[in-house]
């Protein structure tokens, strides 16, 4: 049995040949365009510009559908067999492609996911020294990053006086735009505020980035405060440290006669012997390591003073007991750094090497005689 002859006829199905993305970046990344082939997932940057390119064949329309739009978009012919679609992407996205031609009913369809990276907010941190002498400087040093760089840096601040704050005023801190991540200093003078006592400043920085897309997005450090104490306050500080400053003296002292204490007895124990040995070398090497130990620390403590003095002078009557105790620090101080005191010393170690006694005696007189007065001097 032979059945009829059947004619079947082959219906044309679309289909995808290939395809190219190419990426346009927003402006503000300064990165050059992208050329994909044949990648339909993406990983972009938002605000990327994706150019689609499909060769199709058998196809009479192609459909972009994106989970995130009511209606799908058509992509354009532009020859045969070439359609196109451009599409500024802003966030995440699932999106299907469709082909469709009069003979086949069902389209034929592809499935792709795009991932969109936002512009990150800008971040700030901020240390701070603050002037707890003279109150007359703070300064500012910290770090800021972004994902791709900064338009501006700023240092905001109010000032409050008798309770009424001011309005917000800026200053600009200068960075490196273009670069993600950098260190910053700002030396902040107050002088120009005219601050009084009990005035307070109340101050945060604020950086903002670049973002190109969406607008500059902005941060901001805690804010931080900055008060010029009460007279009370700075009297109290200034006694605090005219009494510190009292016992360090009263240390120094100590100090100095041990130093003179063991010059004497060394020279009391020269004048018995025939001939120095490595004793005497060593209790002198120790004697000369206590004295600039000594220096070191009538150093710190005229600086103490000093600061102590310039807060005085700023805020607080003047104290005539605490400016004589700065000019005696100060004497004392030029007797320790005393070139001849400093030569005298060396001389005496190089005697004693050279078991010259009779002269190694003498000159530790007159070491012991300048101690004295140094010790006359703190006293």
């Amino acid at each position: 049995y032979n059945s009829p002859t059947y004619k079947v006829s082959l219906l044309d199905r679309p289909s995808v040949l290939s395809f190219n993305v190419k990426l346009d970046y927003p402006g503000y990344l300064n990165k050059p365009s992208e050329q994909l082939s044949n990648v339909g997932n993406l990983l972009v940057p938002q605000g990327t510009v994706v150019n689609w390119e499909f060769a199709a064949d058998h196809t009479d329309s192609l459909l972009f559908r994106f989970n995130t739009d009511a209606k799908p978009t058509a992509a354009r012919l532009i020859d045969d067999n070439t359609f196109v679609l451009n599409r500024k992407l802003m966030q995440n996205a699932g999106y299907t492609v469709s082909l469709k031609n009069g003979q086949v009913a069902s389209p034929s369809t592809i499935q792709y996911n795009v991932q969109v990276i936002p512009d990150r907010f800008p971040q700030v941190s901020v240390d701070r020294i603050q002037d707890t002498v003279t109150y007359n400087y703070i300064a500012l040093s910290g770090l800021v990053s972004d994902d791709y760089g900064f338009s501006k840096l700023r240092l905001n601040y109010k000032i409050n006086r008798n309770g009424k704050p001011s309005p917000l005023y800026s200053k600009d801190i200068p960075i490196n735009k273009s670069t993600t991540s950098q260190n910053f200093i700002y030396n902040w003078s107050l002088d120009s505020l005219k601050l009084g006592q009990e005035d307070k400043v109340e101050y945060y920085v604020q950086v903002w980035d670049n973002d190109g897309v969406n607008g500059a997005k902005s941060s901001r450090s805690n804010q931080l405060n900055f008060s010029i104490p009460s007279n009370a306050e700075i009297q109290k500080q200034v006694d605090k440290s005219a009494e510190k400053t009292e016992e360090q003296i009263d240390n120094a002292l100590s100090k100095t006669q041990a130093i003179k204490k063991e010059l004497q007895t060394m020279e009391d124990r020269m004048r018995t012997k025939k001939s120095s040995d490595f004793q005497d070398k060593k209790q002198l090497q120790d004697i000369l390591q206590k004295r600039e130990e000594l220096m070191k620390e009538v150093q710190k403590l005229q600086e103490q003073m000093q600061k102590t003095n310039d807060t005085q002078q700023r805020f607080a009557e003047k104290n005539q007991a605490m400016q004589d105790k700065m000019e005696q620090l100060q004497k004392l101080f030029k007797d320790l750094l005393d070139p001849e005191s400093k030569q005298l010393y060396e001389q005496l170690k190089q005697l004693l090497e050279r078991k010259q006694d009779e002269k190694a005696s003498d000159m530790l007189d007159r070491l012991t005689r300048k101690e004295k007065n140094m010790e006359r001097d703190l006293d």
